[in-house]
């Protein structure tokens, strides 16, 4: 069992506006702990000049900590290059089960966005 805390260092992952794919905004982080180090997905909102198309296109970045609250190495680890995940990667959720980790995310395929093109 372990105990869940509020971190006084909010927000724990923020844009950096030199990396392209994640300038527009970070949202929604899924941690997962391997040893010592913790792990975090999370989606990326790039900017729209630099992928050259009207809105931004969202993928999944992945970011390292010793301690749970400063994340380094962060980098683009899902990208959209499927049909099915067009319009962008969002939402990614994590989990070790039976030795394994999966990893889930939401994919839009089209729009208007829909139950249809949702994966």
């Amino acid at each position: 069992m372990y105990v869940i805390k509020r971190s006084g260092h909010n927000p724990l992952i923020s844009p950096i506006a030199d990396k392209h794919w994640e300038a527009r905004g970070t949202f929604n982080p899924s941690p997962v702990k391997k040893g010592n180090i913790t792990h975090v997905l999370y989606r990326a909102l790039g900017r729209p000049d630099a992928l050259m198309t009207p809105a931004g296109i969202s993928t999944i970045g992945k970011a390292l900590s010793l301690d749970g609250q400063r994340f380094q190495n962060r980098t683009q680890f899902i990208i959209p290059t499927e049909p099915w995940e067009k319009y962008g990667c969002e939402d990614p959720r994590a989990t070790f089960f039976e030795g394994k980790y999966y990893i889930f995310y939401t994919a839009l395929g089209g729009q208007p966005f829909n139950a249809g093109n949702i994966k």
